[in-house]
């Protein structure tokens, strides 16, 4: 199934601290325990394309399934886009879940995938 509509705006929120460079932020807010800013800025790095935003048909390609029976946690495969191919396959991993705190949508990165 497509990417739900309130992990949308959290996605954006990452990829733009991708674009910007801001790991601290990745690390702190958005990305899993195993990996670190640094891990994913190597892959991203190896890649040799230019990042930019996703569009919104990225969360229409991109897929969203259930990963527990209460409906609580996602996974969410999804397409990052570049200047110079539009879609690309270099691909993000993400765990989608209501934060405990507040119940605000959240999304956790805990993998790049690279061809």
């Amino acid at each position: 199934m497509p990417v739900e509509e309130r992990f949308r705006e959290p996605i954006q929120k990452l990829v733009a601290a991708i674009l910007a460079g801001d790991w601290e932020w990745i690390e702190q807010e958005a990305l899993d325990e195993a990996l670190t800013g640094q891990d994913i800025q190597q892959g991203i790095k190896e890649y040799r394309k230019t990042l930019i935003s996703l569009p919104d048909q990225a969360f229409d390609i991109g897929e969203q399934y259930e990963l527990d029976s209460n409906n609580s946690k996602f996974g969410i495969e999804l397409p990052f886009w570049t200047m110079e191919e539009g879609r690309s396959d270099l691909e993000m991993r993400l765990w989608g879940y209501a934060d405990n705190d507040n119940g605000d949508p959240k999304v956790v990165l805990y993998d790049v995938l690279t061809p």
